[in-house]
């Protein structure tokens, strides 16, 4: 009898139901500026950044002033239960129409369901406004900010493509920004650029170079702060130099059709090659480089090898303007 019991105990042990999602419901009145202004519709959103990328889940509207919360926690995996290894953080978000963004601190994802409703209050200036009603989040008014990109030299920078993002984390295996993105821009002969948005981070999606004691090395990526006018003064560009390298095989015979490549120095992710020659039949390859920004230089053999030029066999090239080389 006593092993019947036990038995029937396991089996319905295992037969209990699994907890399903846990649900969200909130709502906040929500405006801009002051409470005569309510804000007219936008986007909630929940967003989970880590090592490994950005995921944007929507988790409510605002109509009419009033932002109406509703998700369940399968939404997103490890909402109910924290995978460490994963890093996964949150944060969320308004959007306004018009591509205007307003973020909340991080959400802790160690105990998400409790703090989600605070954080989301630190979006904004947060009141109460009473028994019974929703709690109110007063929203800070767009401003026209500018951003002017200025040479080491302090000559602005006229006519560079940019792109901007909504600063959320840019620490990850890349180092690329992972906030929403605001799309490009081209800045205007005084080096600037103009974004209405509230006082929040940007990141300035651009290339530039940063001079370490080995060369220069390329980098994309400059977070903005919250200034309405903030400048930003780097080494934009490098000067380029026409190099031509020859390639010969071990009879002295110039060889025809090889690629020929050029890297640049980078922490960024992949290689950051320049612009590619290719040997013509005297078995040299024209190439036009940053020169302070290369760090390496090679050529594919017909066999699929690759022969990298040494750093003297560099050093030559550079210094004379051509090398020659056997292979």
């Amino acid at each position: 009898m006593l092993g019947a019991a036990l038995a029937m105990a396991t089996v319905l042990a295992t037969a209990a139901p699994t907890p399903g999602p846990r649900s969200v419901s909130l709502r906040y009145d929500v405006y801009v500026g002051d409470t005569t202004h309510p804000a007219v519709g936008g986007v909630v959103w929940l967003l989970r950044y880590s090592r490994y990328g950005l995921q944007l889940q929507r988790i409510g509207l605002i109509r009419d002033g009033s932002a109406t919360i509703a998700f369940q926690s399968d939404i997103m995996p490890d909402l109910d239960h924290p995978n460490k290894s994963a890093d996964n953080h949150y944060v969320a978000a308004f959007e306004l129409s018009g591509a205007q963004w307003y973020l909340s601190r991080p959400i802790d994802p160690n105990s998400f369901f409790v703090d989600l409703p605070v954080a989301i209050e630190t979006i904004g200036n947060t009141l109460d406004d009473g028994p019974g009603a929703p709690r109110s989040i007063g929203l800070a008014e767009p401003d026209l900010r500018i951003i002017t990109l200025l040479n080491e030299d302090g000559t602005p920078v006229a006519s560079k493509s940019v792109g901007l993002a909504v600063h959320v984390n840019n620490v990850n295996h890349c180092g690329m920004e992972e906030g929403p993105d605001l799309g490009g821009r081209v800045t205007d002969g005084g080096g600037r650029i103009f974004v209405r948005s509230p006082p929040l981070p940007l990141t300035l999606d651009a290339l530039f170079f940063s001079a370490r004691s080995d060369g220069y090395y390329i980098r994309r990526g400059i977070v903005v702060g919250t200034a309405r006018d903030v400048v930003i003064r780097r080494t934009w560009n490098l000067p380029y130099r026409s190099v031509a390298l020859k390639v010969f095989d071990a009879a002295g015979k110039p060889v025809k059709g090889l690629d020929v490549e050029a890297q640049y120095r980078s922490d960024m992710c992949g290689a950051v090659l320049g612009r590619p020659g290719t040997t013509d039949a005297s078995g040299v390859a024209r190439l036009s480089v940053q020169q302070l920004a290369i760090g390496e230089i090679w050529t594919k053999l017909p066999s699929g090898a690759t022969r990298t030029l040494t750093a003297p066999e560099l050093h030559l090239l550079f210094s004379r303007g051509s090398l020659t080389i056997r292979i």
